[in-house]
């Protein structure tokens, strides 16, 4: 059964994460439509950026599946949210720095794809916490705020002239939130497993007795 701050937190991740994922790729098309100094390094940019989310996917769920049970999947998601973080704080950086530094908009490219193995590890924390049942209400529910944020930043991309300044400003503050909310996360969950392995103890000391 999910606890009602864990699945707010997932929706927060999920509106950030997903959506800003998403608008960083439309970024990329977007100066790369709109031409300049930096147009020949932005296909290499795209390339990169979709060569990055693909391999972040595949190990995000490498991991995730072969560390079921194990390892508290909140930690993949707070490692994605992090990524997601110091990859617009780079695009912020370099956007304001000028466009004109070319091949370093590579880096925070890298670094927003790797940000994209939130997608595996959100429904596998949602099997986690509620099994099966509801997987299709949760995961839509999750993936309907994602979709969510993609459409506030990049409408906001579109009424600020597309310039990547604002954008960036924007998607690295929401980041951070990404990211408190995923630790948040990792907290009530690590404090519901604690409530747990307690109330099993004294169970047990009650039936003992």
């Amino acid at each position: 059964m999910f606890e009602k701050k864990q699945f707010i937190h997932l929706l927060v991740v999920s509106f950030v994460l997903i959506g800003s994922t998403l608008e960083y790729e439309d970024l990329i098309f977007e100066l790369l439509i709109r031409g300049g100094d930096a147009t020949p390094i932005m296909p290499v940019a795209l390339k990169t950026f979709w060569l990055a989310d693909c391999i972040s996917r595949f190990i995000g769920g490498f991991i995730a599946y072969y560390t079921f049970g194990r390892l508290n999947i909140w930690t993949l998601i707070i490692a994605f949210a992090t990524f997601n973080l110091i990859g617009h704080l780079l695009g912020f950086v370099i956007f304001f720095l000028g466009i004109e530094l070319g091949s370093l908009i590579l880096v925070p490219s890298v670094i927003v794809g790797l940000a994209s193995g939130v997608w595996v590890s959100i429904p596998l924390e949602i099997i986690r916490s509620s099994g099966l049942k509801n997987l299709g209400k949760n995961w839509g529910t999750v993936l309907l705020f994602g979709m969510l944020g993609y459409l506030v930043f990049s409408n906001a991309s579109i009424f600020t002239g597309n310039t990547g300044k604002i954008t960036e400003v924007l998607l690295s503050i929401f980041a951070l939130i990404g990211l408190g909310s995923a630790y948040l996360g990792w907290k009530h969950d690590a404090e519901e497993k604690s409530l747990n392995y307690q109330v099993s103890k004294d169970d047990e000391g009650l039936n003992i007795s």
